[in-house]
């Protein structure tokens, strides 16, 4: 993400074309399942299920900044869908669970963390960040869920091949070179 390109739609749709089951959980594939479930992709988990919906909109809800592949690519911010998850869960007035969440929405993706929710908490209330189980990830339990459901039998798609475009022609070429 921002280095390299997300994967294509007409890459995923060649991919089941071409007799591949495919599923999409926890991030961008929980997203591109939702856009892709009528062509046969197969969403795992809460979020593609609310992406699917239109419980969730923003592409951004499942991003996050991440450190260089020599630190293990590892998150360096909160997902959204983490943030809401996690406030859902803590005992709080109503009035400061929808504080906290407008201050998590209102964040960018690549600067979004509890400490910096907590610091504009204490600057909107004066008050601490109550106790809030900042371990509770909705997108680490989806991925979960998309690893034991791979686990067990998988079935092919059927699935038209999308139109032949310079693109996707390009790129099935650069892949048969390497």
């Amino acid at each position: 993400f921002e280095t390299t390109p997300s994967v294509w739609h007409k890459e995923i749709i060649q991919v089941m074309a071409d007799g591949i089951a495919v599923y999409g959980a926890a991030s961008l594939g929980a997203l591109r399942a939702a856009e892709l479930a009528p062509f046969g992709m197969i969403g795992i988990g809460a979020i593609a299920q609310a992406y699917r919906t239109g419980q969730i909109e923003r592409d951004d809800a499942v991003m996050v900044s991440h450190a260089p592949a020599e630190l293990g690519h590892r998150a360096m911010t909160l997902a959204l869908v983490d943030a809401e998850h996690a406030i859902a869960q803590v005992e709080m007035a109503a009035d400061d669970r929808a504080l906290l969440l407008r201050l998590a929405r209102r964040m960018s993706f690549r600067d979004r963390s509890w400490a910096l929710i907590g610091d504009a908490f204490r600057q909107a209330t004066g008050r601490d960040l109550p106790p809030i189980d900042q371990w509770l990830s909705l997108k680490r339990k989806d991925a979960e869920l998309l690893l034991w459901t791979i686990a067990g039998p998988v079935v092919a798609p059927r699935v038209a091949p999308p139109p032949q475009s310079f693109f996707l022609r390009s790129l099935r070429a650069e892949i048969s070179a390497a």
